[in-house]
């Protein structure tokens, strides 16, 4: 125990009034400077997830893109990717081109020095419109 503390002690039972002001000062210094460091601890963290978010849809596509073009989803036992989307994940294989094809613009915006699109939706909406043969 250090003498400042000591002393401190020993005129809080003689009943004397100390100033305390340095000492609660450093102290909210110290909870100030705590919080802060909370605080961008915790941003980095949130930050980490939306960096996550924004590139899981362009993994998934790339996932699903590497499945399909491997046919991979042949070794899980399935015939074809529809029935892999459908019975594996739940979703059509529609939903699933639409995931490459989100991932492709992302990829295609990434490379042009463009920020990834937030979503699918934002990522489909950007996309060149396609030439169809006739």
């Amino acid at each position: 125990m250090s003498k400042i503390f000591r002393y401190f002690l020993d005129c809080q039972r003689k009943g004397v009034k100390v100033k305390t002001t340095k000492v609660e000062g450093l102290e909210n210094e110290k909870k100030i400077a705590a919080a802060r460091e909370a605080a961008d601890q915790r941003l980095t963290q949130l930050e980490t997830i939306i960096k996550r978010g924004l590139k899981s849809y362009m993994e998934v596509g790339e996932a699903l893109d590497e499945i399909r073009t491997s046919q991979l989803y042949k070794r899980a036992g399935f015939r074809t990717f529809q029935k892999y989307c459908i019975e594996k994940w739940g979703f059509t294989a529609s939903n699933a081109y639409d995931l490459i094809r989100a991932k492709n613009v992302g990829n295609s915006q990434q490379n042009a020095g463009l920020n990834i699109p937030p979503s699918v939706n934002v990522a489909l909406a950007l996309e060149e419109p396609r030439q169809f043969q006739r």
